[in-house]
């Protein structure tokens, strides 16, 4: 048995006997792993303060015969601000979440390791929230390799309409209105500036894409696009949209 040293955020945190933790951490070397945090509940403990939930963090990781444990953990970044904020706290709480069910353990990807980073630093600078949102869903699955077509018709292959066209999660992108009558007729229109959004938060890193000016009607537009999406690319249910809408009706 030996010991690794990675650098990871914690995604999610349960409580393990009388003392202890079981800890879900996405880490930059290792992937996604569980590890046992000892005597984390006790007051005096080294490192409770270093595994709170969306903290950045320097590990070290004493290998074990069923689940590894944290020899030492050391705070890189604790993102104060978004601790602070109920909004925030709530769109930590859904990056982390789809990060928890959608990426598998042990599979080292550093994309979108540093996908998440980044997005949880502009979160905490206060940076267009909604937008981060959508930006995180749909390069989450693009990484994962269900990149939305946004360019072309996904089933025709020819060029979108100008003015309107029709988003289905079922083909896995933008059709044109012939396409989407035959194949899909339960997918959503999509509008022009909708469009462009998608394919604007597809395109470019996020620090370019949070300069743009993007209006409510379309910002509302294109989170019902990318949530269908991701609900029907991951067959699974997420608890954070619901505590997140209940704090943004408040």
């Amino acid at each position: 048995m030996g010991i690794y040293k990675t650098n990871g955020i914690i995604l999610k945190r349960k409580d393990f006997g009388e003392a202890d933790k079981l800890v879900t951490i996405f880490t930059d070397s290792e992937g996604k792993i569980n590890v046992k945090a000892k005597g984390i509940r006790w007051l005096l403990s080294k490192n409770k303060g270093h595994l709170e939930l969306f903290n950045y963090s320097d590990l070290m990781i004493a290998e074990g015969k069923e689940i590894d444990t944290v020899a030492s953990a050391f705070t890189l970044e604790s993102f104060k601000r978004i601790k602070e904020d109920l909004k925030k706290t709530a769109v930590a709480f859904y990056l982390a979440e789809l990060c928890d069910k959608l990426i598998p353990f042990k599979e080292k990807n550093k994309k979108i390791f540093d996908l998440l980073l980044e997005s949880l630093r502009h979160l905490d600078r206060d940076e267009k929230p909604k937008i981060l949102t959508r930006y995180f869903e749909l390069n989450l699955l693009a990484t994962l390799g269900f990149k939305p077509e946004v360019n072309l018709c996904v089933h025709c292959r020819k060029q979108l309409l100008p003015i309107f066209n029709f988003f289905s999660s079922k083909l896995g992108g933008v059709c044109c209105p012939s396409c989407c009558q035959k194949f899909d007729p339960k997918s959503l229109k999509i509008s022009k500036k909708a469009l462009s959004t998608l394919r604007l938060l597809l395109s470019y890193n996020l620090e370019t894409v949070l300069r743009f000016k993007i209006d409510k009607e379309t910002e509302r537009e294109v989170e019902g696009i990318s949530e269908n999406f991701l609900k029907y690319v991951a067959e699974k249910k997420f608890k954070s949209p619901r505590f997140l809408q209940e704090i943004e009706n408040e």
